[in-house]
């Protein structure tokens, strides 16, 4: 069983506060061009089928390859994997992260006495994967299923990415206490 709590003399991890709005901002900006890029790979992929027969389309940005044989269905989701697949959502992680790096240093920067640097490290990466990254791969996630109800011809998505990030910037808020709790069982080492 483990001891709830701080351990005497030892520096512990502040809760890193980041302005939710600011950072649904950042998602948004990071994650605009998916919804155009979606757009065209889904006007430029049937002709590219064409062009490649009878050899297959490999899709960019993704391992998967289309034939004149692919149906419609496969042929939007290779659209949406080109658009928003790993590489893209990893540069908009590497960029928003790059934004708001700045200012969690700050704040981890300012605490007395002064934070090991195993200790504030382990705390960004902590904040980084369980709030910036699942934020946007919240976002992303939330915007493809707009994308794919648009492609139906289901509802209006309206803005698929300022929802998207404004619901991210919301579970990044939620995410906070967690975020700040993981940090604070990071070990304790100096450097």
């Amino acid at each position: 069983m483990g001891c709830a709590g701080s351990i005497p003399g030892v520096p512990q991890a502040p809760e890193i506060d980041i302005d939710a709005e600011e950072l649904a901002g950042n998602i948004a900006e990071a994650l605009k061009g998916i919804p155009d890029d979606f757009n065209a790979n889904m006007r430029s992929f049937p002709g590219e089928i064409n062009n490649a027969d009878p050899e297959s389309f490999k899709v960019p940005n993704t391992t998967l390859e289309l034939t004149k044989q692919s149906t419609s269905e496969q042929i939007m989701a290779a659209a949406l994997a080109s658009a928003a697949g790993d590489a893209v959502k990893n540069v908009a992680k590497d960029t928003v992260w790059g934004q708001i790096e700045p200012k969690i240093d700050e704040q981890l920067d300012g605490v007395e006495p002064a934070l090991p640097a195993k200790l504030k490290s382990s705390a960004k990466d902590k904040f980084k994967e369980k709030t910036v990254d699942a934020a946007i791969d919240a976002a992303c996630d939330k915007m493809l299923d707009e994308l794919k109800k648009a492609q139906g011809g289901g509802d209006d998505a309206g803005n698929p990415t300022d929802a998207a990030a404004a619901d991210a910037g919301q579970a990044a808020q939620e995410e906070e206490p967690a975020a700040a709790a993981a940090a604070e069982e990071a070990p304790a080492q100096e450097d």
